[in-house]
């Protein structure tokens, strides 16, 4: 690994039985295929795999695009987001770490955690704060999308992050997610990799507020 970027993404998924119409084999496989065909994503994403539903299971560990594995979930009851929350920021937290070690080989770019939820969970509201605040604390750059199915409690998932967008199984566009638009153009990795640059939100992006243009208040 000679001077290469890094980004640590964790994928934490819904396994709670209100989960039951997602179609989670067509969306790993969709998202798998869209960090594949990314021109950066392959080389810089670092990606692990996490479900919740009353307990927290490791699917995989941090691994490369290719690695990427497409496990068969099973549902359980229960939802407790926030232990899952806290359970991605710890796995995200070693990851940190481990490359702020390795700075010499190594340039850390902004993490993500990436939830795919209903926000049906059973977690009480200040876990659900503490956990979000304990993952937005990692990085000052730190990015939470709370993709959600369509019988979503919205109300819930904006108590977990402003960045939440309708889960569309099969025209999922995950490229949003990325931070180096422009990157070849812009030349400037400090800039990069300290503020990072996000590309456009998906059209169907839901606002908190119905007032509030969807790009305000996203970067």
């Amino acid at each position: 690994m000679d001077n290469e970027f890094v980004m640590p993404m964790v994928l934490l998924v819904d396994t709670s039985e209100s989960m039951q119409n997602i179609d989670y084999n067509t969306i790993l496989k969709r998202m798998k295929e869209c960090l594949q065909q990314d021109h950066y994503a392959p080389d810089w994403v670092k990606i692990a795999m996490m479900s919740f539903d009353k307990e927290v299971e490791l699917l995989s560990d941090f691994v490369s695009v290719e690695e990427m594995p497409i496990p068969k979930l099973v549902l359980h009851k229960g939802s407790d987001m926030a232990k899952g929350i806290q359970a991605a920021a710890d796995l995200l937290e070693t990851q940190i770490e481990l490359y702020k070690d390795n700075t010499e080989t190594n340039r850390l770019l902004p993490p993500a955690l990436i939830i795919i939820s209903d926000a049906g969970y059973s977690s009480e509201s200040c876990k659900i704060q503490e956990a979000v605040k304990r993952a937005e604390a990692l990085h000052q750059r730190q990015k939470m999308y709370l993709l959600c199915s369509d019988n979503c409690d919205l109300d819930k998932a904006f108590e977990v992050t402003e960045l939440v967008l309708k889960l569309k199984v099969l025209e999922d566009d995950f490229s949003f997610i990325f931070p180096w638009e422009w990157v070849e153009e812009m030349n400037d990795y400090y800039f990069l990799e300290t503020y990072g640059i996000y590309r456009d939100l998906p059209d169907d992006a839901i606002k908190a507020k119905e007032d509030r243009a969807i790009d305000e208040g996203w970067y």
